[in-house]
């Protein structure tokens, strides 16, 4: 065990500290290609471009067939037994008509539309490929989506099953701006207000309607009201729409929420909450005329708990005391595909790719310095997982 020790600690101090000429090459072809979650041209483009890396490897690639052209792209050796998941997604955030369209390569980074989010993670999958030994590649398989923008409705359900029975999952999402690791995620839940009142004009006879814009606006305040920051569940109202016109009184009125939360209980709870609130906190209580309320779900993305990292990231961290290297790995609001895959039982551990800022934004960067370190630590993680 000394001796496999003593091969992985070379491994880990003699692997490059620069990035290759041929992965800035790469990154710069995938980033050039717009892969916008609603271009499938695009996202095939990336794909195809994947492939060829794959196939100079001597990798199998396979694509899968979902519901609306959506697509898995599927990587693997010849005869792999996988013990390790690699994930990620092709789409992006950038439409077919953004202004932000090419990579530019400056002194200490690369600036480009997702270039951390995440085609600087797809680049590193491979460039941590290549140093591992024939034996070892064999045990990873690597899952792209392109849907994962969209939160991955169509794809999570084959997604899931391509990962079951594989015991760890690295998800290439970026580094947070600090190069902190993900270990939890909130879940998500998006839902809809719908206020029905009654029209009047504004003018002659104001008293006969019943204005649902105002009655949403006491309930948009009532439902702030059940946030909870300390439990980590957190209440935005995103959009609003209402009325017609400015002298009808509001007939109609919507609102749509975003929560976010951590425990699956604290969601149940909101949700009664919910429910009486709606109730009882009414501005024409006096009125023969009610207004009628419904509240409706449209998106769910249960949490990923810290539990779901807990192995790997224990792992890790003995890793990085005995190199010396910073290791730090955090909650964070948002989702990715590791909340689908976190109750299949794998050990999960997000935010593997290179970091740098503005994500989603046209100064979105990566620090060419981040994809070096990512690259030592992240394969040095690869061959403790697999010894």
């Amino acid at each position: 065990m000394n001796h496999l020790f003593f091969i992985f600690f070379s491994l880990f101090s003699c692997l490059s500290n620069a990035m290759e000429s041929s992965d800035q090459t790469f990154l710069i072809d995938l980033v050039n290609l717009n892969s916008s979650s609603h271009s499938i041209e695009g996202c095939d483009r990336v794909r195809q471009r994947i492939s060829q890396e794959a196939k100079k490897l001597g990798l199998n690639v396979r694509t899968f067939e979902l519901q609306e052209k959506r697509k898995i792209l599927m990587i693997e050796a010849q005869d792999a037994q996988p013990e390790i998941l690699f994930i990620g997604h092709v789409d992006t955030v950038f439409s077919k008509d953004s202004s932000f369209q090419k990579a530019t390569l400056l002194k200490e980074k690369i600036k480009g539309p997702g270039v951390i989010d995440m085609k600087s993670g797809i680049v590193l999958m491979f460039s941590i490929l290549k140093k591992l030994s024939p034996q070892n590649r064999k045990k990873v398989r690597i899952l792209l989506n392109d849907d994962e923008e969209l939160g991955s409705f169509i794809s999570q359900k084959k997604l899931r099953e391509l990962s079951r029975g594989i015991p760890y999952g690295l998800v290439f999402e970026p580094g947070l701006a600090d190069g902190s690791f993900v270990q939890s995620h909130s879940g998500v839940f998006w839902f809809e207000v719908d206020v029905k009142g009654k029209a009047a004009h504004a003018g002659n006879h104001p008293e006969r309607g019943v204005n649902a814009c105002l009655q949403l606006s006491q309930w948009i305040q009532e439902i702030q009201k059940l946030e909870n920051p300390k439990k980590k569940l957190t209440i935005n109202v995103g959009k609003i729409e209402g009325g017609n016109q400015t002298n009808v009184v509001c007939e109609n009125a919507k609102a749509f929420f975003d929560l976010r939360y951590v425990d699956p209980r604290d969601l149940e709870s909101f949700k009664k909450q919910l429910h009486i609130t709606l109730k009882t906190k009414t501005v024409f209580s006096d009125k023969k005329e009610s207004v009628s309320v419904q509240w409706r779900h449209l998106v769910s993305i249960h949490s990923m708990p810290s539990s779901a990292s807990e192995k790997i990231v224990s792992v890790a961290k003995k890793l990085a005391k005995k190199n010396h290297f910073d290791f730090r790995a955090t909650h964070v609001g948002y989702a990715s595909d590791a909340n689908h895959l976190s109750t299949l039982g794998i050990s999960l551990l997000v935010g593997v790719g290179p970091y740098g800022g503005h994500m989603h934004h046209s100064e979105e960067f990566m620090k060419i310095s981040s994809y070096d370190s990512r690259l030592k630590f992240v394969t040095a993680l690869v061959q403790k997982l697999l010894f």
